[in-house]
Parts: C-alpha cells; sequence; structure tokens
C-alpha cells in the first residue's frame, strides 16, 4: 500500500481490495469545525447516515508519535468526474441542508463544508451516482449558555 498525507489523515491504498485506509488525526480541523476531537465519533456515524455511498467503516483506534489516531477504511469509487456545485446544492437541499455561507451547507444541528466542485471531495461516476468522499462535518453547540 502506497500512503498519501492529506489535511488530517494518511491514506493508503490497497489495489487488491479497492479500498482506502485512513489513518486520521481527530485533533486535525476541530478548530475549523468548532468540534472537539472527541465528537470524531458522530462525526464517523453522521457521514455514514448521509452518504452511505461512500461509507467508512471503523476499524480502531492507533498512536502515532504518541498521539491518538482513528483508522477507518472506505471503498474505492469509479468515479470519472468533480461532481458541480449545483448538484450538491440539490443533494444537500434534499437532505435537509441549506447553503448557510459560501462553504457551509447546513441546519440546526450540523453543518457540512469541503464539498465545493474545486475540490476533489465528491465525485461522479458514469452513471451519475455522486460520492461524498471526505467532506468536513461540524456538530453544533446548542446547549443554552447559562
Amino acid at each position: 500500500m502506497k500512503g498519501k498525507q492529506s489535511g488530517e489523515s494518511a491514506v493508503y491504498y490497497d489495489a487488491k481490495t479497492d479500498t482506502y485506509t485512513k489513518v486520521k488525526n481527530p485533533f486535525a480541523k476541530s478548530a475549523l469545525k468548532h468540534t472537539s476531537p472527541s465528537d470524531w465519533l458522530y462525526e464517523h456515524i453522521i457521514h455514514n447516515i448521509l452518504f452511505p455511498e461512500s461509507r467508512y467503516e471503523f476499524k480502531g483506534v492507533t498512536e502515532e508519535l504518541r498521539e491518538v489516531r482513528l483508522v477507518l477504511v472506505q471503498k474505492g469509487v469509479s468515479a470519472v468526474k468533480r461532481a458541480t456545485d449545483k448538484q450538491v446544492e440539490s443533494i444537500m437541499g434534499r437532505m435537509g441542508l441549506t447553503l448557510e455561507d459560501r462553504y457551509f451547507f447546513g441546519n440546526e444541528v450540523l453543518a457540512v463544508t469541503d464539498v465545493g466542485e474545486r475540490g476533489d471531495n465528491v465525485l461522479m461516476a458514469d452513471d451519475g451516482t455522486i460520492f461524498f468522499i471526505d467532506p468536513l462535518i461540524r456538530l453544533k453547540n446548542r446547549r443554552k449558555k447559562s
């Protein structure tokens, strides 16, 4: 398996099984998402509910340089092009997520970003199936301050 570093994961592709193994740093991008690193489990579950075509399988927890890392596996997709912003907006709308600002689709509970056509996280197969590969999911804090 050959590895590639992304903003929050080391990613390894296994051609025999056509899967990607992501060794994810749960602390990465937590400031952008306004979440606690412990929210990783919710992000994983929400991703699988919203985007079952590109679901992750949680394999376990490991450590790297004395820091926690999550091990996730995702099947490869045979997508050939990037989805357009209009296609993404349509899918998000059907999920009840509206464009809140230039970068986030959301509702009162969560927001999803890193899904624009200029990125590589939303791909479309020849048959029109759209795959959300690695969006950032932000859980909104709904606790009232005393």
